[in-house]
């Protein structure tokens, strides 16, 4: 796993926008790059049963609205495990909404759950529960009303 990837190389394994009624499900990561998951803009949106074992950031769920996050066991990332987001990538402000994250397991070096970061538009209605935390070096919340 590299952290910069080569001229005309993609430094992400799974990078959707604006898509719909997606499933990820019983899906094993040995090895990521930057990104395991990163989507912008997408609803109604499934991650279930998914295993990350080393990467930089986990799963980055950027302006997407229904979200369900669950069982999932994430491990060895750098940066992020999970990353809430909205951002101006895609030309304009889109809000994130209705994001649920349930019983994961999760272990980093940085952020076990993120809100914020990046943040131009709203993130509202967002579930936390069940989370088991075994090794972060700090959750950062930012930008929450």
């Amino acid at each position: 796993m590299e952290d910069d990837a080569a001229p005309g190389k993609g430094d992400k394994i799974i990078a959707l926008k604006s898509s719909r009624r997606l499933l990820f499900q019983n899906i094993v990561h040995r090895i990521g790059a930057h990104f395991v998951y990163l989507l912008n803009d997408c609803d109604q949106v499934t991650i279930d049963h998914v295993s990350i074992q080393q990467s930089r950031d986990g799963i980055n769920v950027v302006s997407c609205r229904d979200v369900a996050v669950r069982d999932c066991n994430i491990t060895g990332c750098g940066d992020d495990a999970i990353a809430l987001k909205s951002d101006y990538a895609l030309g304009r402000k889109i809000g994130s909404a209705n994001i649920t994250v349930t019983d994961c397991h999760l272990e980093t070096a940085a952020n076990a759950m993120q809100i914020g970061s990046e943040t131009v538009g709203d993130v509202r209605d967002v579930s936390f529960s069940r989370i088991g935390i075994a090794r972060a070096e700090g959750c950062y919340w930012a930008n929450v009303s």
